[in-house]
């Protein structure tokens, strides 16, 4: 488990609400996807923003009562060809959030070029919500409510 990076994360998602922040394109497209997959997999809501965002309004939200704070789990997902402005924001926010004792790991993306890093970064996602579907409980693959929400809206439509 300790060398495998989608476990980690997952034992550290697991009883969390993990909040997901891109730092640039290829980034903020695999951000979206993981917390897709965590929503969908492991029936476990997420939430997915972008570096750039949190600087202006959603920094303010991280002031909440600490022991609401508890619940999140903050997941940087970073290039490793990040350019030093977007490096430096990303610095700063963990540097605050250490302040805050708010937890949060960052993954970062390594490849030759962007659509390496972006099948490395939509893979790890997968992998992450399949494992935190099995610290859940849950089947990966069962959809319950998007069934439920089908079936009644052909009812609906029938009617």
């Amino acid at each position: 488990t300790y060398k495998n990076p989608a476990k980690i994360t997952a034992i550290n998602l697991f009883k969390n609400i993990p909040v997901i922040y891109g730092s640039n394109r290829v980034t903020e497209a695999v951000s979206f996807r993981m917390k897709s997959q965590i929503c969908i997999n492991s029936n476990n809501l997420a939430h997915y923003n972008t570096v750039p965002e949190i600087n202006h309004s959603e920094i303010s939200a991280w002031e909440m009562r600490p022991d609401l704070r508890e619940k999140f789990f903050v997941l940087f997902i970073t290039d490793g060809d990040l350019n030093k402005k977007s490096k430096t924001k990303v610095e700063i926010i963990k540097g605050l959030f250490m302040e805050k004792g708010i937890n949060f790991e960052e993954l970062i993306l390594e490849g030759s070029n962007d659509a390496v890093k972006s099948f490395k970064g939509v893979f790890l996602a997968d992998w992450i919500s399949i494992y935190l579907a099995l610290l859940n409980n849950v089947d990966p693959v069962a959809s319950k409510l998007v069934d439920s929400v089908k079936t009644r809206l052909k009812k609906k439509s029938s009617e």
